[in-house]
């Protein structure tokens, strides 16, 4: 998807950027309930804090543990989840 987005398919684009966007509102979510509840750390605004998490998320940064750095599935999740935990509550 990312490798059609990149070569001018405008539908491939569109989707990407739709995926991002849903990845994005989810993260909101989050946050909004981790504000909502007392539990969003100081310090970060509610769109800082979603950014920060949705880069977090990023395919990128998967693709950096999983594939170039030969991580585990299951250590890239325990880890991630672990580092979010850390960085936003």
């Amino acid at each position: 998807m990312i490798a059609l987005q990149n070569n001018g398919d405008d539908a491939a684009r569109a989707a990407w950027s739709d995926r991002m966007d849903a990845v994005h509102h989810r993260c909101s979510a989050v946050i909004s309930a981790l504000k909502k509840d007392e539990k969003l750390i100081k310090g970060l605004s509610t769109k800082e804090a979603t950014d920060l998490l949705w880069s977090q998320l990023s395919l990128a940064n998967w693709e950096c543990l999983r594939q170039r750095c030969a991580w585990s599935q299951a250590r890239y999740i325990k880890v991630t989840r672990q580092t979010a935990r850390q960085t936003l509550i």
